[in-house]
């Protein structure tokens, strides 16, 4: 990051950073609504995956050929590349329903609920999930009075 800090390069793909982060919070706002997604989103992804330059090759895996995308680090633009992969995987192949926002009122985050039973509350059980504990154990202590 230092490499790009303070130049002409590295000022656009903050700015395209930015319009990224928009488009991703407005695609998992309409998977969390259960609503259409915007052309726009879809779009600012698609055109920001367009700058970025790379190559794909074929490499040997565990079991079988597995694909690998090689980045052109001498852009900037490929600093954005693990998000945009994110947000595109999110859109064509995750499940929709497993998209949460973090159930901490203050907390901005979102993430994708990975546990068997898929009643995952909190972005974090050691953040925001032991917040929510703790809050809640005063909060019955305070009703015994016990607090």
């Amino acid at each position: 990051l230092e490499k790009w800090g303070e130049t002409k390069a590295g000022a656009a793909v903050f700015q395209e950073a930015l319009r990224l982060r928009a488009a991703c919070r407005e695609i998992t706002q309409a998977l969390i609504e259960k609503r259409d997604v915007l052309e726009s989103s879809i779009s600012t992804l698609n055109l920001l995956s367009s700058k970025i330059q790379g190559y794909a090759q074929i490499v040997s895996g565990q079991k079988s050929f597995e694909t690998h995308f090689f980045l052109d680090s001498k852009k900037a633009m490929y600093l954005l590349y693990p998000l945009l992969e994110a947000a595109i995987e999110l859109v064509c192949t995750l499940d929709p329903a497993l998209v949460k926002q973090c159930e901490n009122a203050p907390c901005i985050l979102f993430f994708y609920d990975t546990t068997k039973n898929h009643r995952r509350r909190w972005c974090s059980t050691s953040g925001c999930g032991n917040r929510a504990k703790v809050a809640a154990f005063y909060r019955r202590r305070k009703e015994k009075g016990q607090g």
